[in-house]
């Protein structure tokens, strides 16, 4: 798909928020000022099912995506917490949603940590890594940069 320029992105739809996003992101990832500071291509992107095997564990040094909305989660009752780490465009750990709602399962004798989702909006990554979170729903674009 090809370059789509930023007054495209934001729409009458777009928050306040995410306009200043988009905003930021092109001045900051578009400005040609070093390798991977230009915008090549840019795809709209939806994905819901299984994180094992998607293509958001890989990192390569000209992928980014744009999230507005990212929801992940898990089924049950875990003894291990579950969390997500993003990186950045130079694959270095940016952010970690953790769930630590925990209890005491008195029958089995152990700490154990509720099947939490979680829901971040507005933000790049580059990649993820997860432990014990099964599933997400993305929806923004896929960034290609030159």
């Amino acid at each position: 798909m090809p370059f789509i320029a930023e007054q495209y992105l934001i729409r009458p739809t777009s928050s306040p928020d995410q306009i200043n996003f988009i905003t930021w992101f092109y001045s900051f990832f578009n400005s040609k000022s070093t390798v991977n500071k230009s915008i090549k291509n840019v795809e709209p992107l939806f994905y819901q099912g299984l994180i094992a095997g998607s293509e958001f564990l890989v990192y390569a040094a000209t992928k980014l995506y744009i999230c507005y909305n990212f929801y992940n989660g898990r089924s049950g009752v875990n003894v291990t917490l579950s969390e997500i780490t993003f990186y950045d465009e130079t694959d270095s750990a940016i952010f970690n949603q953790t769930n630590s709602a925990i209890f005491w399962d008195a029958t089995a004798i152990a700490a154990k940590y509720l099947a939490n989702t979680g829901q971040l909006n507005n933000y790049y990554f580059s990649r993820f890594a997860v432990t014990n979170i099964g599933n997400i729903i993305f929806n923004g674009y896929r960034i290609t940069l030159q």
